[in-house]
């Protein structure tokens, strides 16, 4: 039998320990010394020493103006300026003395040792005078022993329970620090105290008492509104007392089945229906999988509160299992179902700046990139002359430029080109981008959110960590490439949507302080994090709501960013573990206890990790962004919003249309000498029963993705530019033609025809484009960066490429010439020029129509620099030069053609055929801008062709079914009265 507790002999401490101990008796003893002393002279002393030495600093009378006058014009004497520090020492000391009293309270309710730091004010007068006090206050009570903390959850009282048998209980089993907790009855669960900062939650609850995390809403359903020992009610998931009692569901019947392995519990009918993650954070962790283990993970135990312990290999029971709080049921693993193989490309890109992204991210924001500039030429209005949105951020450009190096191919000769399909640029390269964004995607619930040591992609299931805090150095750079990426999956048509919400503090942090940009759509910013938790703890009950009704709960994710304090912990821990298996995700910026922290050096290489997860993240590089690209990169995403829902609208109303097939994600360089014919365009959509009639603005396209028969041909008005282009007139024995596809010919006689010349490589063709586009010349430097962007290779190594280009151009022009031209270039000071005596450019020819159209006085001498310029630009300008230097060109010169047309059209009658063959040219030159549209059906209208109208509509359909959008409500209006019969020329739509 053991002693009691009173009589047992306490064993002598070693020496060391107890110098120990009076070294930090002695410490604290002195410190209190210190603090009273400053007390005392701050309280008495100062008053003291002022009505003593100083005494009444105040007039007596009130003074007369001469009095006033007298002493401000006089000298200063000790006496008037000993008065005007007491003036000025009276109140500081009385709002002291105020501080010392109001900080009693708080003092006295916060006392606790000195490592747990309490949340108690650190600056100011009340910051010293809590600061004074509570040195005192410490020492004081050092004797009584600690105190229990009462900031945190408020804790039950001890419920005495007498045991079955009479026995002593032994001191090593009880200590004085911790109150005594109720004893959990059958089919009961204690909620506990907080360990190690972290506090006990209904999905540690569920974790740990039934196996599975994500049955926490059986557990709040059952015990919402009860009430407790201490008189409170449970009203929120995310506030549990520790001492509280929570019923836990009765689990069903367990059937043994006829092999006698364990029967599956299927949950009842309050658990979300939705997938749940592993409740261990290092099963997430893992690179891109092509096919999934067959393996099935085995149980796990469950960690003490605040820690995940890693899955510990346990022989398969062989007897029926019962949930209990040290078991769990065996789990699938969290790799995801076969995916798309994805090809020899690096995970990782870097951009100049020092920003590094993963190739998926860079695809799906190229993706963006090119539904803005799509949108863009969409709005236009020919004769506007807006040119603003055509410059760029630098970032931009490094975008395009680094994703074009990431997916170029090697040609015969080694060097690496950018291949695209023929057709459009903007349409081809979006297709290219979401075919790259696709094979690049992460596992189904992971985020590809770095690259590994031996560069394969890092995907973490962000949701299973129940909150990630990132610290060091490159923390900030971490969370803004994260935001960047989550916020890009918009653009992935299967990707669940995403709805970031972050404080508007963090977002200062993050961004810098002058930031006024318009945020995302789906990018919330809130007052501060206590708003921040209001909205998700609402979103949380209703998430688990429609989980229990059958919906699932992670269709769309709900991301917080947020720096967590001492005071919203608590709120804050409850909401990602009861929101992880809901969809609720948290990015946060510091140390986080309850779920997994990791330390990010600049360069984005995890040095350090919680335990839990440190062999799955230590020495993996996060993808990190600098804060000038995050800016520029948000409203990159903010401008692509607008075409974003358009295709998600029109996806919702055409359901069985997918996006359209993507190319090859790597294709062979065609050749010079053959041009692949553009895919044919979709069937042209059904439009009313009467087909002379388009639909409504609320008629939805057929399922099957409007397919209709075509209008005959000659419904449709003509379209000269189908017919095979002419040449511009040229004298010179070379001819560049850049309008179309890039091709440089020759003649050998005057009178002769030209023919192609093989044999010269991509770079050299985008030199002679970059020469062309520059008529005047340009330097060596300023064309090696435009063709080649900086890659990170020294200047020799892009010198080397430039003269190599040339070299291969010089070979291919002697070989085709017989060696009577063997250079195109005249150079002098590193200034590099076509010569003009040897090459004629189509380019150049449209330039000068455009110079002949502004120095034209009369409508005629327009017209007549016009039909030479529409006879040159058949096509747009280099389609197959993909350099980032060529979009800007590309652009311009299409807006200047088409305020050239819209000058002309402008001065032509609405009754004039001629103004619709104006149209028509202005439309072929953008076939996706939908204004020109509505002004050819006008046009059709006034001249009585109703059937014209509607095969315009059907061309308009067509054009934007390509981009993945449809015609607006009020392009349908305009139409629908367009073609309401009426004579001809009476009326405009």
């Amino acid at each position: 039998m053991s002693r009691p507790a009173s009589h047992r002999p306490i064993p002598p401490r070693p020496i060391r320990r107890r110098i120990a101990a009076g070294g930090l008796a002695l410490g604290r003893l002195v410190r209190a010394v210190l603090a009273l002393a400053a007390l005392i002279v701050l309280i008495v002393g100062l008053p003291w020493g002022l009505a003593h030495f100083v005494g009444w600093p105040l007039p007596h009378h009130v003074p007369s103006w001469d009095e006033i006058e007298a002493r401000l014009t006089g000298p200063m004497d000790d006496t008037l300026l000993l008065d005007i520090l007491a003036v000025l020492l009276w109140p500081l000391w009385a709002a002291f003395t105020l501080s010392v009293v109001a900080a009693v309270p708080d003092v006295v309710r916060e006392a606790r040792w000195p490592s747990h730091h309490p949340p108690l004010p650190a600056s100011g007068m009340r910051g010293l005078a809590t600061f004074l006090l509570g040195a005192v206050l410490l020492t004081v009570l050092q004797a009584r022993g600690p105190f229990t903390s009462t900031s945190g959850p408020a804790a039950a009282p001890a419920v005495a329970t007498a045991p079955a048998a009479p026995r002593f209980v032994p001191v090593a089993a009880t200590s004085v620090t911790d109150p005594a907790l109720p004893a959990a009855a059958a089919g009961t669960a204690v909620v506990q105290l907080p360990a190690n900062g972290v506090y006990d939650s209904l999905w540690r609850i569920a974790d740990r008492c039934l196996g599975d995390g994500a049955r926490w809403p059986e557990i709040w359903a059952l015990n919402h509104g009860v009430l407790q020992a201490d008189g409170r009610a449970l009203t929120q998931p995310g506030l549990i007392r520790p001492g509280w009692v929570l019923i836990l569901p009765t689990p069903p019947a367990t059937v043994p089945s006829p092999a006698g392995h364990a029967p599956s519990t299927p949950p009842t009918s309050q658990a979300p229906a939705g997938p749940a993650p592993t409740p261990t954070a290092p099963s997430s962790v893992s690179p891109p999988a092509a096919s999934p283990p067959t393996t099935p993970t085995p149980p796990a135990s469950t960690p003490a509160p605040g820690h995940a312990a890693p899955p510990t290999p346990l022989s398969p029971p062989t007897s029926p299992v019962t949930p209990s709080p040290t078991s769990a049921p065996p789990t699938t693993p969290a790799a995801p179902p076969s995916h798309p193989s994805a090809p020899s490309r690096p995970p990782g890109v870097q951009f100049p700046s020092g920003g590094y992204l993963g190739l998926g991210a860079v695809a799906l924001l190229v993706v963006a990139l090119f539904s803005v500039r799509l949108w863009r030429r969409r709005h236009y209005v020919p004769g506007s002359g807006v040119r603003d949105d055509l410059v760029e951020a630098p970032v931009i450009h490094q975008l395009a430029a680094a994703y074009n190096s990431a997916t170029a191919e090697r040609d015969a000769d080694g060097e690496l080109v950018v291949v695209r399909p023929p057709g459009d640029p903007h349409i081809t390269g979006r297709r290219h981008a979401a075919a790259t964004a696709t094979a690049h995607a992460a596992p189904p619930g992971t985020r590809i959110v770095g690259t590994t040591g031996d560069g394969q992609p890092l995907a973490l299931d962000l949701a299973a960590t129940r909150g990630l805090g990132l610290i060091g150095p490159g923390a900030d750079a971490a969370i803004r490439a994260l935001l960047v990426t989550l916020l890009a999956d918009r653009h992935q048509p299967d990707a669940a949507p995403a709805e970031v919400l972050i404080p508007a503090a963090d977002v200062r942090r993050l961004l810098g302080e002058d930031t006024t940009a318009t945020p995302p759509q789906r990018l919330h910013i809130v007052a501060d994090l206590p708003t921040l938790l209001d909205r998700l703890e609402a979103d949380v009950v209703t998430r688990a709501r429609r989980a229990a009704t059958g919906e699932d709960p992670r269709r769309t994710s709900l991301i917080v960013l947020a720096a967590p304090d001492q005071t919203s912990d608590r709120r804050l821990q409850a909401v990602l573990d009861n929101g992880s298996p809901l969809g609720v995700v948290g990015i946060l910026y510091g140390q986080w206890r309850p779920g997994a922290t990791a330390r990010v050096r600049p360069d984005g290489v995890i040095g350090a990790a919680s335990p839990d997860i440190a062999t799955a993240l230590v020495g993996h590089r996060l993808f990190t962004l600098p804060e000038a690209d995050t800016g520029q990169l948000l409203d990159l995403l903010a401008d692509a919003d607008a075409p974003a829902a358009n295709q998600e609208e029109y996806r919702r109303v055409n359901p069985t249309q997918g996006p359209q097939p993507p190319p090859p994600t790597s294709a062979p360089p065609p050749s010079s000498a053959t041009v692949t014919p553009a895919p044919p365009p979709p069937p042209t959509p059904d439009v009313s029963p009467t087909a002379d009639e388009p639909p409504g603005p609320d008629t939805p396209l057929p399922p099957d993705g409007g397919a209709a028969p075509a209008e005959p041909t000659d419904a449709v008005p003509p379209a000269p530019a189908s017919s095979p282009p002419r040449l511009p007139r040229a004298v010179t024995p070379l001819l560049l033609t850049l309008f179309g596809r890039l091709q440089l010919r020759y003649r050998a006689a005057p009178d002769g025809d030209y023919q192609p010349v093989d044999g010269i490589g991509g770079p050299s063709q985008e030199i002679l484009a970059y020469l062309a586009a520059h008529p005047d010349g340009a330097h060596r430097r300023t064309i090696i960066d435009a063709v080649w962007p900086d890659d990170g290779k020294l200047p020799r190594q892009r010198d080397n490429r430039f003269y190599a280009a040339i070299s291969q151009l010089r070979r291919g022009l002697a070989a085709a010439t017989g060696g009577t031209i063997d250079d195109v270039f005249d150079h002098d000071d590193r200034r590099w020029r076509l010569r003009r005596d040897l090459i004629t450019v189509d380019l150049w020819q449209v330039d000068e129509a455009l110079d002949a159209r502004r120095r034209a006085t009369t409508t005629a001498g327009e017209l007549a620099a016009i039909l030479p310029l529409a006879a040159t630009y058949t096509g747009h300008l280099s389609d197959d030069i993909s350099g980032t230097w060529a979009e800007s060109h590309r652009e311009n010169l299409r807006r200047q053609v088409s305020d050239a047309l819209a000058s002309i059209t402008a001065d032509v009658g609405e009754d004039n055929p001629q103004r619709l063959e104006l149209l028509e040219t202005l439309r072929r030159l953008d076939p996706y801008n939908e204004g020109l549209y509505v002004q050819i059906a006008r046009t059709q209208a006034r001249l009585g062709q109703p059937d014209a109208v509607a095969a315009t509509y059907r061309q308009l359909v067509v054009a934007l079914a390509e981009i993945g959008e449809r015609p607006t409500p009020d392009t349908d209006r305009v139409f629908q009265a367009a073609m309401r019969p009426g004579p001809p020329g009476t009326r405009s739509a």
